[in-house]
């Protein structure tokens, strides 16, 4: 019987020791540019993968964690309405340790209303990414930062 507390002992010591760790470990700051002109419905999936990765590894901007809905620029998406908005892309990336471009294609009709497709792509609402928008990513990564 003593060996099977001891047994018991052992493993959830052996599984609460990562979790205790975890949140032991200092939250560390990182300003990360998402950008993701192609965001049709609030899955967010094309930068949601980002955020989980930021989020885990307790990468943190202005001391809080990633927000998937808030801390990103490109195309909002607004579901009850069948709309999307746009928050612009920043002109300035000097500040930004990291730049990470989820997609920028745009969003199409069929994207909000979820259409059966017949091979054509239908009309694009917002989004694709313009000359001047890419050269500010461009500027950012030919200085470097210390």
């Amino acid at each position: 019987m003593k060996r099977i507390y001891v047994g018991v002992i052992i493993l959830l010591f052996l599984i609460i020791t990562p979790i205790l760790l975890w949140y032991l470990d200092d939250d560390k700051p990182l300003n990360v540019a998402i950008l993701d002109k192609t965001v049709p419905n609030e899955t967010y999936r094309e930068h949601l993968g980002v955020n989980w990765f930021l989020n885990h590894y307790k990468y943190t901007l202005d001391g809080q964690p990633y927000d998937v809905e808030n801390n990103y620029y490109g195309t909002i998406p607004k579901e009850k309405t069948k709309q999307v908005t746009e928050k612009k892309f920043p002109t300035d990336y000097s500040d930004y340790d990291v730049i990470y471009l989820a997609d920028t294609y745009g969003v199409y009709k069929d994207d909000l209303y979820e259409e059966k497709r017949l091979g054509q792509r239908s009309e694009k609402i917002v989004g694709g990414l313009e000359m001047e928008e890419w050269q500010s990513i461009v500027a950012r990564l030919a200085n470097k930062k210390k």
